[in-house]
This record gives structure tokens, C-alpha cells and sequence, in this order.
């Protein structure tokens, strides 16, 4: 009888040690959190005792916020590496369909990887993140940064369609000015490639919004002679024919229409 008490008398005051401890480092992360004027020794000790509660209480329901807290710290700290595994940890552990912040640690791994010179990881991340999220100019032209890196080197396997991804960033951030050049490049350095017609398609696009008709119609029966089987040929072989170049996506079905005889 006296063995059984003192067992749990044992087992009560160590859970009573284990309590303290949770609580007291609660306390230190709530007390940090609240310092005014944060420095960057106060922001460093702060993921110190957040990573040691969620190595010492991983099933915590703060985990999922501490964790997100020292992966983006270390990234933005510099410590990339460990920023990359701590982000891998999240993504084994965290994601769920219903989890929101998954675009923004999906931004901060490919940050960091970018930081490690990891190219493919950085865009593969971006990319997930613009599938989760709606993501900022700034993150736009940063996966345009990294594959401009892949496209500078041309032994870049799968290149023609980081050029045909990197045209599109172009687009939507730089014009279609510049645009236009890029989707060019892909159909004049890989006129096999599978996503030739489709640049051609594109680049075409973009000189008819210029109001450069000439030009646009010129790409199009380049498309129709070199890739006559493509889906993108027979498109432009109807602009063509029913002079549907420079005229708004409604004239075009108003002029359809009327030469199918509806009304």
C-alpha cells in the first residue's frame, strides 16, 4: 500500500514539474512577444524558447505558430538551412488542405532555398504557394528571378518551358513589350519544342493589342505553315479567315455567328 502511494505521489509531483515547465516557458515566450522595441537578440531568443517548446511539447496546440515563427525568423535571419528544415517539418506535419498560412511558408522555404542556390526547389515552392494564395508583385518577379537563373544556362534541362514560364512572369510584370521578346525567344531557340505554337500564339496576341495587325497576321501564318497539325494553327487559321485580328472577343462571336446564320 505504502509502494502504490509513493508511486503516485512520484507520478503527481512529476507531472506537476512538467506542468511548470510548460507554463513557465509560456510565460517567457508571452513576455518576449510583449517586449516594446524588439531587438534582434530579443526576436533570437524568442525563437530559441519557441523551438524548445515545440521540441518539448510537439503535439501543443501552439506548435503549428511557433513553428511557423522560427522558419520564417531563420530565413529572414539568414540561417537558410535550418530555415529549409524547419519548413519541411511544417509541410510533414501541417499540411492540410484547410491550413492557410500554407502559402505563406510555401513563399518563405522558397525563399530560403533560393538563398541555397536550390533553383528548382525555390520556383517548385513559389509555384505551390500561387496555387494556395493570391501572391504579391514582389513574389511574381521573384520566380521570374529564378528562372531567368535556369534560362542563362543553356545545358538547363526542360529550358524551353522555363522560357515559355518566364515569358508569362514578363507579362504580368514587366508589359508585353518586353513580353512579346521573351515568348519570340522560346520559338526561334526551340522551334521543336512542344510549346513553340503556343508562343507564337501569344506573341501574335500581343501585337494585336499593339494595333500591329501586319505583324500579328504575319506570326499566324508562320503558325499554320510550320505547325499545321496544332490545335493553336487551326485557331489562327479561323482569325484569318474570318478577319477576326485586332476585333474584341464579342465582334468575334458577332461575326461568327453571323456566318453560321445565327442571330
Amino acid at each position: 500500500m505504502k509502494i502504490q502511494t509513493l508511486i503516485l505521489l512520484v507520478a503527481a509531483v512529476s507531472f506537476t514539474a512538467c506542468t511548470d515547465k510548460k507554463e513557465k516557458l509560456r510565460e517567457q515566450i508571452s513576455e518576449l512577444q510583449m517586449t516594446e522595441n524588439q531587438t534582434g537578440e530579443t526576436k533570437a531568443q524568442l525563437a530559441e524558447v519557441q523551438e524548445e517548446f515545440i521540441n518539448q511539447y510537439p503535439d501543443d496546440s501552439m506548435a503549428k505558430t511557433y513553428l511557423e515563427n522560427i522558419a520564417i525568423f531563420n530565413q529572414l535571419t539568414g540561417n537558410s538551412a535550418k530555415a529549409i528544415d524547419l519548413s519541411n517539418q511544417y509541410f510533414v506535419r501541417f499540411n492540410s488542405a484547410d491550413n492557410s498560412e500554407l502559402g505563406t511558408m510555401y513563399l518563405n522555404a522558397a525563399r530560403a532555398y533560393s538563398d541555397e542556390n536550390q533553383t528548382d526547389s525555390a520556383i517548385h515552392y513559389t509555384e505551390k504557394a500561387m496555387k494556395e494564395t493570391s501572391v504579391s508583385l514582389a513574389d511574381l518577379r521573384f520566380l521570374g528571378e529564378q528562372f531567368a537563373k535556369l534560362i542563362a544556362d543553356t545545358t538547363t534541362q526542360h529550358r524551353d518551358r522555363y522560357m515559355m514560364k518566364y515569358a508569362g512572369i514578363v507579362e504580368q510584370t514587366r508589359g508585353l513589350g518586353e513580353a512579346g521578346l521573351e515568348y519570340q525567344r522560346v520559338y526561334l531557340e526551340y522551334p521543336s519544342s512542344e510549346y513553340a505554337p503556343y508562343c507564337m500564339t501569344k506573341h501574335a496576341s500581343i501585337y494585336e493589342a499593339n494595333g500591329e495587325l501586319d505583324k500579328a497576321r504575319e506570326i499566324y501564318e508562320k503558325l499554320i505553315e510550320e505547325y499545321p497539325e496544332s490545335n493553336f494553327a487551326s485557331n489562327a487559321k479561323s482569325m484569318i479567315d474570318n478577319d477576326l485580328l485586332g476585333k474584341s472577343a464579342a465582334e468575334q462571336l458577332k461575326i461568327l455567328r453571323a456566318k453560321k446564320g445565327e442571330s
